[in-house]
């Protein structure tokens, strides 16, 4: 929904932007067209009711109201909805219901993570409805790590916590990792090189090593 909302956003912002560009450069290129439609619905305005433009106008500005409102009014709920939620459901037994707090989530996700060898800082960011939690985990680890392995591992952890220790379904999960700083060069420990493989010498061929005649027996006396 997170997505949904930002895609909505850039597109009204978008069609926003547009649409004061266009009045501003009809305003100041051909601003006779606008003069004109101005004063047509000026006097509309004065004639009262029963005028058919006045008519006219109410209707499209009831259905600009209509197609820029609501959709602005749902994007706010939503959005307002998403935010407001600091806790999730865990289980509901008959008339009882218990929930985690979204703060317990945060504190043993860091908890869990940062005892991981090569972990410095956990900063988890969640967002929940009513059956399940998405997890963004920004991950600050050492530079020597091997990154594969450890956002495996990272996965792994944060997994087994929600699912298993918490209880609750985990809908996505998001790990980005970021490097503090390298030490100095003279403090880094190289990485192990193969051994370079030996050069081999070609051997000379047996027809090569002596003459002809040295190979032969010689006859006894």
């Amino acid at each position: 929904m997170n997505s949904f909302n930002r895609l909505a956003m850039s597109l009204i912002l978008l069609v926003s932007a547009l649409l004061i560009a266009f009045f501003i450069l009809v305003l100041l290129l051909s601003p006779e067209p606008l003069g004109s439609l101005v004063v047509k619905y000026g006097n509309a305005l004065r004639a009262g009711p029963g005028n058919s433009t006045l008519n006219e106008l109410k209707r499209d500005v009831t259905i600009l109201g209509l197609i820029t409102f609501v959709p602005l009014m749902v994007l706010l709920w939503l959005e307002v909805r998403r935010t407001s939620r600091d806790s999730i459901r865990i289980t509901k037994i008959g008339s009882s219901e218990a929930s985690l707090s979204m703060q317990a989530v945060a504190q043993s996700l860091v908890y869990y993570v940062d005892a991981l060898p090569g972990i410095v800082r956990v900063r988890p960011r969640l967002t929940a409805d009513a059956k399940s939690v998405s997890v963004r985990l920004d991950v600050e680890t050492t530079p020597d790590i091997e990154v594969r392995t450890k956002t495996d591992e990272i996965a792994q952890t944060a997994r087994m916590v929600v699912e298993e220790r918490l209880g609750l379904t985990l809908k996505s999960l998001q790990i980005h990792l970021h490097h503090t700083s390298f030490p100095r060069l003279g403090a880094v420990t190289p990485l192990a090189a193969k051994p370079p493989a030996p050069v081999q010498t070609p051997t000379p061929a047996a027809s090569d090593a002596a003459p002809a005649g040295e190979n032969k027996t010689p006859l006894s006396s």
